[in-house]
């Protein structure tokens, strides 16, 4: 083998780890939740959460990155039934989902938005 193709290899090499460790850290970085509190919510995420969730209770709310945007996931509490709130940062209802637990999987049922 010839030092020409074998550092061409290398070079290949190299290419293709680091595009995979770039995509590993990309994936890892969109999968990350930090749970946030009202107040820390942004006020138009805060005005459609506290819309969307009625008179329920906000249990559990999560900021997260899904394909490079910001978005809250909230869990909460309503007439004794479990809801999925997803809310984009700028206020805008992405999803309201009822989340029951069926034999240990999760289950999400899509409530229509008005």
């Amino acid at each position: 083998m010839s030092k020409r193709s074998l550092f061409g290899m290398m070079i290949a090499t190299t290419i293709a780890l680091g595009g995979c460790a770039m995509n590993q850290h990309h994936d890892d970085a969109d999968e990350k939740e930090t749970p946030v509190t009202m107040d820390q919510l942004p006020a138009p995420v805060k005005a459609t959460l506290m819309k969307e969730a009625g008179n329920g209770k906000v249990e559990e709310i999560d900021k997260e990155t899904e394909n490079g945007r910001t978005i809250y996931e909230a869990d909460v509490m309503l007439d004794g039934k479990k809801w999925e709130i997803k809310i984009d940062q700028d206020g805008q209802l992405i999803r309201k989902a009822l989340d029951e637990e069926k034999d240990g999987e999760d289950e999400h049922h899509e409530h229509e938005k008005k």
